[in-house]
């Protein structure tokens, strides 16, 4: 008949597991303790901001930086997850921009935007927010005319194209030509 020694396994198994087990617990007790103490340290509420705390932007663009350490009271980005705004105080981030309209909110006047064709935006915790896009403009000096003919031609890129390829960069096009579209004002299912 054969003989498990499975008791005398278990035994030493047991004794090992206990001791990592014992090990890792005080461990992983000492990491939570850290944490918690360094959380507890950390002040619970958000910063109190001031009425005069202002978001600092930084605005680029491969041909000219359009803002440097411009102040303004917020700025509105278009993200693939929407638009959304950034004040003074929000939390850190990195947005991937996609085509669409940046609506910068100065301290005093009229705001301003830009149409952009993608980029990415990051916002630091000290009230720091820098833009680098690929290309902008002024919405005035877009081309409603190109913009339509454009557009004509990336739909039909996009469903005619003789390869995946030229589907996929139709889709691309088409995604900026519709975004250029509604910056001007026109409907693109319109034009």
């Amino acid at each position: 008949q054969r003989r498990v020694h499975g008791g005398r396994f278990l035994r030493v198994f047991g004794t090992i597991f206990a001791t990592m087990l014992r090990r890792f617990s005080s461990v992983a007790y000492r990491q939570v303790l850290r944490a918690a103490e360094a959380t507890s340290a950390q002040p619970s509420a958000p910063e109190v901001l001031t009425a005069t705390s202002k978001l600092k932007l930084n605005f680029g663009l491969p041909s000219e930086s359009v803002y440097k350490n411009r102040m303004v009271d917020m700025i509105v980005l278009p993200t693939d997850e929407g638009q959304f705004g950034v004040v003074a105080g929000h939390a850190p981030l990195v947005a991937k921009l996609k085509p669409g309209l940046v609506t910068i909110f100065p301290e005093a006047g009229k705001e301003e935007k830009f149409f952009v064709s993608g980029g990415f935006a990051f916002i630091h915790k000290n009230s720091v927010c820098d833009v680098a896009a690929v290309e902008g403009c002024h919405p005035d000096d877009l081309d409603p005319v190109a913009i339509k003919a454009g557009l004509a031609e990336a739909k039909r890129l996009a469903e005619t194209g003789a390869s995946d390829v030229e589907k996929i960069k139709g889709s691309i096009q088409l995604e900026v030509y519709e975004a250029m579209s509604w910056a001007v004002g026109v409907d693109p299912s319109k034009a």
